[in-house]
């Protein structure tokens, strides 16, 4: 904390405040919290949906924020699902949830194929990766951000690395269990 008070950042309490109050007062100026934002850039979202609920806005920062007459990232939907459903349409929305849908199935099946203890770490690791990118998605503008996409690139890489191994590998024919008499014979 002190090294953040020293670099210039807000102590935690000053940025609960900008986060909470509905009269923030920055510099000369004052404006809403940024919760307060959010929630009004989510209305102004679902209330176009509920007008066309099957074509969006569009993707560019004009028609985003049209609504608001302000063209600043600012005023971009703060959530995955809400703000893609909003841009895209609900076309945009079902592909989006279809492609986490397979990533999630894909990051299990890698955590299951694991054959060793590292690997399982690793796939244990991406899939934590990956929730936590979702649950951050719901509080930030991310469709393009590259960054957080990495890890379901990384989850996709391991599974077809899994995938390829179990191909080369000679099919094994699993092994009769030996009967209960055949047992006591060689016994």
């Amino acid at each position: 904390m002190m090294v953040v008070s020293a670099l210039g950042g807000p102590q935690p309490l000053e940025r609960l405040g900008a986060v909470t109050d509905s009269n923030y007062v920055v510099g000369a100026g004052t404006q809403l919290g940024s919760a307060e934002q959010r929630i009004g850039t989510y209305k102004a979202a679902i209330a176009r949906i509920e007008e066309n609920p099957f074509v969006g806005v569009g993707l560019d920062l004009r028609s985003i924020t049209r609504p608001f007459g302000i063209e600043s990232f600012e005023y971009d939907v703060h959530n995955l699902v809400i703000g893609l459903w909003y841009k895209t349409g609900l076309l945009g929305l079902a592909g989006m949830l279809l492609a986490l849908l397979a990533i999630f199935r894909s990051s299990w099946a890698a955590i299951l194929g694991s054959r060793s203890a590292g690997e399982s770490s690793v796939a244990v690791a991406l899939a934590c990766s990956l929730v936590a990118f979702v649950v951050f998605s719901m509080t930030a503008p991310i469709l393009f951000t590259r960054f957080g996409w990495i890890a379901a690139a990384l989850v996709l890489a391991l599974r077809g690395v899994q995938q390829r191994r179990e191909a080369l590998e000679p099919a094994r024919l699993p092994q009769a269990a030996p009967r209960p008499a055949e047992a006591l014979l060689q016994s």
